[in-house]
């Protein structure tokens, strides 16, 4: 039983570590996108803004926001492949 929880212990922290190196690697992609699009990701992702907020404190539409995101969101997958 100990040995079981031992291997278990060692395999969510290995994974901990490999989920945090995931996260580094796609947050420095995303440091990298055309600034407008970077700002639209990270009011999305960080502060949890919905499209309509993140177009009225960028001065564009809820439209322009989603798309913004959506095409950012594109970049960053095909990087990833």
């Amino acid at each position: 039983m100990e040995l079981d929880e031992t291997i278990i212990a060692r395999t969510d922290t290995e994974q901990q570590a490999i989920n945090r190196i995931e996260i580094s690697n796609i947050w420095d992609k995303v440091q990298a996108l055309p600034e407008k699009m970077k700002q639209v990701v990270e009011l999305r992702l960080l502060s949890n803004l919905a499209f309509k907020e993140i177009g009225q404190m960028l001065g564009k539409s809820e439209n322009w926001a989603r798309v913004t995101f959506y095409r950012a969101k594109l970049m960053l997958i095909k990087e990833n492949e």
